[in-house]
């Protein structure tokens, strides 16, 4: 995923008609573009890499945790797992049903982890993206 940009700049190089037979023998024109591409997919690559490592972090606290019922629908898990100070936008009190139904209104609620990786695909709060 992280090279698709420098395979959409490789593509936009070859197709353009940047090498002029009058720009002989230093195709000055040429390289400048070619440079520009390549500057533009470096670019594009380091916010793709930035994004999605800062994704894995927001799972990695548990911002993106489903309600599994059954497992963790009264926010113990989610408690012992990350502590509430890493998730100051919750309330303290674990077994608060208003921080268990905004955790669900914000990332779902689920009968089985099954069903939240089915309807979630990579979205599913357990799948991190390999950078």
């Amino acid at each position: 995923m992280l090279r698709q940009p420098s395979k959409i700049a490789h593509f936009l190089t070859i197709d353009s008609p940047q090498y002029r037979a009058r720009d002989k023998p230093w195709y000055t024109l040429g390289h400048g573009i070619v440079l520009v591409y390549i500057g533009i997919a470096i670019l594009t690559s380091v916010v793709h890499y930035l994004t999605l490592r800062a994704e894995n972090g927001r799972r990695d606290r548990g911002l993106r945790d489903e309600i599994i019922d059954g497992v963790n629908d009264n926010g113990m898990l989610i408690y012992q797992r990350y502590g509430w100070s890493r998730i100051d936008s919750f309330t303290r009190n674990t077994g608060d049903p208003e921080t268990v139904e905004r955790l669900a209104r914000l990332n779902g609620r689920f009968a089985t982890v099954e069903d939240a990786k089915r309807e979630k695909g990579d979205n599913w709060s357990g799948y991190r993206y390999i950078l």
